[in-house]
């Protein structure tokens, strides 16, 4: 029984260290707040779309599609993807719809404070608000001097997922 104290400190610190992440919750609640506002939410109607096989390459995991009557405007997406802390270690959220992107956050990370948390706030403080585009999101990297250069896990996880979602949206 001696051991038992031990054997739980070493699981809460594995825990603390972001060994295990938390599954997110992909249910459309408040929790899409960031990059959809409630307001948003109830001007359009919204449904869960499948994931093409190219967009779950990419790590996509979630697709809403919003729509007015029949006429699809835009979408949300949610992307679990590999950072430099490991696979599946970047949960992020964007929506786009009225050609801009409307709402980036990331739900979950455990990405050390240098270079991967560097592009998450260059894409924060910037993206929203801007015309759909990859190379703007490119663009938003390099003003912020978090673009591709040398070895970047992170970058290399979320940018093709990022990719993936504007190309969806500009299909429509």
């Amino acid at each position: 029984m001696k051991h038992l104290p031990l054997l739980s400190l070493v699981v809460l610190a594995l825990s603390a260290c972001g060994a295990t992440p938390l599954p997110v919750d992909t249910t459309l609640d408040e929790s899409w707040n960031v990059v959809m506002s409630e307001s948003v939410r109830n001007s359009f109607d919204i449904t869960s779309v499948a994931v093409t096989a190219e967009e779950n390459d990419v790590g996509i995991d979630v697709v809403y599609q919003l729509q007015e009557l029949t006429v699809i405007k835009g979408f949300a997406f949610q992307a679990t993807v590999d950072g430099d802390s490991g696979n599946d270690s970047v949960v992020f959220r964007l929506s786009v719809f009225d050609n801009e992107f409307k709402g980036f956050a990331i739900v979950s990370h455990r990405e050390h404070t240098n270079f991967g948390v560097k592009q998450f706030n260059a894409l924060n403080a910037n993206l929203v608000g801007t015309t759909v585009s990859f190379s703007e999101v490119v663009a938003i990297l390099q003003r912020a001097n978090a673009g591709r250069s040398g070895i970047s896990v992170t970058y290399d996880g979320f940018m093709p997922a990022i990719e993936a979602m504007v190309d969806r949206y500009l299909a429509l």
